[in-house]
């Protein structure tokens, strides 16, 4: 603000809020007096009989990005849960999630992407891909890897050992559908990493890869260990500056390495040591099944079983179902799908921004926001199945306060 000092009850005072890059100015509060404009940031405040802070709002990075649904015929279904770790721009990313519930209506699809979180969202591209593969060859489904490579599903089969870091077997929550597992480690006793193990049985017929598949959520904790490292620089008035810093070259790969904490990461076992093969984005509002593949050749060991290991910060997740196959991909044909309508709030054209991942754009979505698109829907050869996904770049920010002047009378 450029006012400060004392002023007598019922001066006009004119108050200027400038945003720090990375920042949007959200409003203007204090506990007595009035604003002609408290939207405004430049405004004039009246002063009370009292001594009044006036402080200014602005929005700061946060965890997660909109949500993607897609549509049945009947009803949106809540398919994709965006980039939750994108807290800076610097971290700026794409996530990948399957459209199992997507049907064509009239020969269109209708996709709709939404922010329903108190928090603002910027949406920089958004495209969708048709994955079709020939019938008749115990496909189940198409499902896309966390990279946004596409995998035809044959088989789902389950671990035949699965425990926990302290040894205790959840080999039966793990195999049924809808019981999910949670770590017993304690942050508070120090016990600050969890590593789930599980091991399957390799088949004749397994080759060089296979396909790993978990579903998860993250928990409240992720959270609640975020904002307390936060505090800890102060981020309410200080983010502002790591976000500028952490943009540059050489603390962006930085970055991106202390963010993994809170992923889950995937490895499996070569004989020797343990071996990363990805990372898990997981959520908090939606249980979402991810695909991640995994290199058979750096086994010494293929003829019996194959050790993968999942580990994360204590509770920080919970794990629904886990499961791999094991045979090859059968030959797909990738289309990526050009939207016809994408409609902001039902009024502004926003195709030129949303198809191009490459641009400086964004779109700025703040809490009951959505983006509609339309799609053609492509023509399906005789004896062909399809399955759908979406791809989604995006950071988010959220509201907090920052920034305060005083005025006194």
């Amino acid at each position: 603000m450029d006012a400060k000092g004392w002023y007598p009850p019922g001066a006009e005072v004119t108050v200027e809020a400038t945003p720090a890059e990375g920042f949007v100015f959200d409003g203007w509060t204090a506990p007595a007096g009035e604003f002609v404009d408290a939207n405004d940031a430049t405004t004039t405040f009246t002063m009370p009989a009292q001594d009044v802070t006036v402080e200014a709002l602005f929005n700061l990075f946060e965890f997660s990005c909109p949500f993607v649904y897609s549509y049945d015929g009947s009803k949106y279904h809540f398919e994709h849960e965006a980039i939750p770790f994108s807290v800076f721009r610097a971290l700026e990313n794409t996530s990948y999630g399957n459209l199992r519930m997507l049907n064509a209506v009239d020969g269109k699809y209708h996709i709709s992407i939404r922010e329903e979180l108190d928090e603002i969202s910027f949406v920089n591209g958004f495209m969708v891909s048709a994955v079709d593969y020939p019938e008749n060859t115990s496909v189940k489904e198409v499902m896309v890897d966390i990279y946004g490579n596409p995998h035809t599903i044959k088989e789902r089969i389950t671990p035949d050992k699965f425990n926990d870091s302290k040894g205790n077997s959840k080999l039966e929550e793990v195999t049924q559908k809808g019981v999910l597992v949670s770590s017993n480690l304690s942050l508070m006793d120090g016990e600050y990493v969890e590593a789930y193990e599980a091991t399957f049985n390799i088949p004749e017929y397994a080759g060089e890869d296979a396909k790993l598949m978990i579903s998860a959520q993250k928990t409240e904790i992720v959270n609640q260990v975020a904002t307390q490292l936060i505090e800890k620089i102060d981020g309410k008035n200080n983010l502002w500056w790591v976000e500028r810093v952490l943009d540059t070259p050489t603390y962006k790969n930085i970055t991106t390495d202390f963010v993994s904490i809170f992923k889950m990461w995937v490895e499996i076992w070569d004989g020797k040591e343990w071996v990363k093969q990805g990372e898990i984005e997981a959520g908090m509002h939606l249980l979402e099944e991810f695909l991640v593949p995994l290199n058979l050749n750096i086994i010494e060991d293929k003829t019996n079983n194959i050790k993968v290991r999942l580990r994360s910060g204590a509770g920080f997740y919970e794990l629904d179902q886990v499961s791999i196959d094991f045979y090859k991909n059968v030959n797909m044909d990738k289309q990526e799908l050009v939207p016809q309508e994408a409609v902001f709030n039902d009024e502004d054209d926003v195709k030129s921004v949303i198809g191009d991942f490459d641009n400086d754009k964004r779109i700025r979505m703040y809490q009951g926001d959505k983006i509609d698109l339309v799609y053609e829907k492509p023509l399906l050869g005789e004896g062909y199945q399809r399955g759908v996904n979406a791809k989604i770049k995006c950071t988010k920010n959220a509201k907090v306060k920052c920034a305060t002047k005083k005025s006194q009378y």
